[in-house]
């Protein structure tokens, strides 16, 4: 008899940790929320709680799926008008890091969009690509592209 009676203590017990609760529909602002930008606002949290250059990389990648351009764009607007002037320089300077990327087709003037990838790019992307094109070109063109170069460095 005791033994059930212990049994339907811990079961009444158990049934009323929090974590087994059904939780409340939301009467405000919650059950408005898309689930995407939860989704974001959680991963936020994530990232500050975490705080290294991998997660805040990896939201990246949420963000891209998760809001539209514009939101993305408001975003990040709402985050660089919280900077100062020093906070804005180092994020900037933390982005070049990170480098251009691979450059993209050109539709119109190629030496121009070349001239503006190689602004953003890291030193390290530079000097990979510019070898790749090197080794890409034929003989006669990188014999051109050398006499240019020296023409340039001994000007």
């Amino acid at each position: 008899m005791r033994d059930a009676q212990l049994e339907k203590d811990v079961a009444s017990d158990i049934r009323a940790l929090p974590i087994l609760k059904k939780p409340r529909p939301s009467t405000g602002f919650g059950r408005l929320i898309k689930t995407a930008h939860a989704a974001v606002a959680r991963d936020i949290g994530y990232c500050l709680t975490l705080g290294d250059r991998d997660g805040w990389r990896g939201f990246t990648t949420v963000i891209r799926a998760r809001l539209a351009p514009g939101e993305r764009a408001e975003l990040a607007r709402a985050a660089l008008m919280a900077c100062d002037d020093t906070d804005l320089a180092m994020i900037f300077e933390a982005a070049r890091d990170d480098g251009a990327g691979p450059p993209v087709a050109s539709f119109d003037d190629v030496a121009e969009e070349a001239r503006l990838w190689a602004e953003w790019a890291s030193p390290g992307e530079v000097a990979a690509y510019a070898v790749a094109c090197l080794f890409r070109m034929t003989p006669h063109d990188r014999d051109a592209f050398v006499a240019f170069a020296q023409r340039r460095a001994a000007a």
